[in-house]
């Protein structure tokens, strides 16, 4: 008897003990399952909640009218300042679009098998459905309504342009001449031929056309200042054709905060196949066309963004402290991204 009544007594006391335990591990079965789903990417949708707070540049890339992905387009985050993409690649970018009313495009669109590793902003309400997904299109974030528009404000241009050699406030070193392997200024135009090599000290520089040929390789200056810039304006057209490649002072941690492409047309900026790009592009008034299989490292914010075949827009975070010359007013970028285990999945 008394062996029983013990045995009785152990199950009395381990019973609640088995039922936590029970729900203990359906808690986490849930929580991982949710973890799991969003990955594959379901979206949180977010109404109301300020998704741009801090200093910068918009969160990359920002369409003042929209945003478009298409044919395994993509966009994800880095941190230059841990190290290089292949070290610090995360899912912290933040697609955003003011989402232009005249526009029968606007607002943020992902199609045939895009993904967007971060979240996807637009100033309109839920209603409005300026978010879309479709074609196996992914997006591993949260979806954020009704947020703070930005104002993306005109350049102003430097009143001279630089000449060969660079100058006034820049120095351009490589070949000179018209022949491959060489660049030029004409009509105030900047052009690298086929195969050229050039570099660019810390300086404004001013043009109305830049256009780097196939297979040119634009350096940033090693010796640029931790505190200094490279800031190209162009009035005309930007072209950056096939295979050409402008690259960070130190490959080895993809800095995207030197090189700034400031573009006051309203023809396209065309970043053609296969370009490899480590900077920042401003084109307030245009449409940059990012083409297939680029890699593009640090940010695009223009009138639209348009993405699209094989094509990767790398979100550089360093760029959220940087200071662009007060070029954007109203909403900013959100302060470093929070992490988080996982999220709460509302279908």
């Amino acid at each position: 008897m008394k062996v029983i009544a013990r045995k009785l007594a152990l199950t009395v006391v381990a019973l609640p003990l088995i039922v936590f335990l029970v729900c203990l591990a359906a808690n986490r079965a849930e929580a991982d399952g949710e973890r799991i789903a969003n990955r594959q990417g379901t979206a949180r949708m977010v109404a109301g909640e300020t998704g741009f707070a801090g200093s910068g540049s918009p969160p990359g890339p920002f369409g003042d009218h929209w945003v478009h992905l298409q044919n395994n387009g993509n966009v994800d985050s880095y941190d230059s300042r841990e190290g290089p993409y292949s070290e610090s690649q995360g899912c912290e970018a933040l697609v955003g679009s003011n989402v232009n009313p005249n526009d029968s495009a606007g607002g943020v669109s992902i199609d045939n098998n895009g993904e967007i590793c971060g979240d996807v902003a637009v100033t309109t309400p839920v209603a409005e459905g300026d978010i879309t997904q479709q074609n196996n299109a992914v997006i591993n974030g949260d979806l954020r309504y009704s947020q703070p528009s930005w104002e993306l404000k005109p350049l102003e241009m430097p009143a001279w342009y630089t000449a060969a050699g660079g100058g006034p406030e820049g120095t351009i070193t490589g070949d000179y001449g018209s022949k491959p392997g060489k660049y030029e200024i004409t009509g105030n135009g900047f052009r690298a031929y086929n195969n050229a090599e050039v570099t660019f000290s810390a300086g404004r520089y001013h043009f109305d056309t830049f256009e780097l040929s196939n297979n040119v390789e634009f350096q940033v200056d090693p010796d640029i200042g931790e505190d200094e810039t490279i800031d190209i304006y162009v009035g005309g057209s930007i072209i950056f054709e096939n295979n050409s490649e402008l690259l960070p002072p130190i490959a080895i941690t993809g800095d995207t905060t030197k090189l700034r492409f400031y573009f006051n047309g309203t023809s396209k900026v065309d970043l053609s196949n296969n370009v490899e790009f480590y900077g920042f592009i401003y084109a307030p008034n245009a449409l940059i066309e990012v083409y297939n299989n680029d890699k593009i490292y640090g940010n695009l914010v223009g009138k639209q963004v348009y993405i699209w075949n094989n094509a990767g827009v790398h979100y550089d975070k360093a760029l959220l402290d940087q200071d662009f010359g007060h070029i954007f007013t109203g909403g900013v970028p959100a302060l470093p991204h929070e992490r988080v285990d996982w999220k709460e999945i509302i279908n």
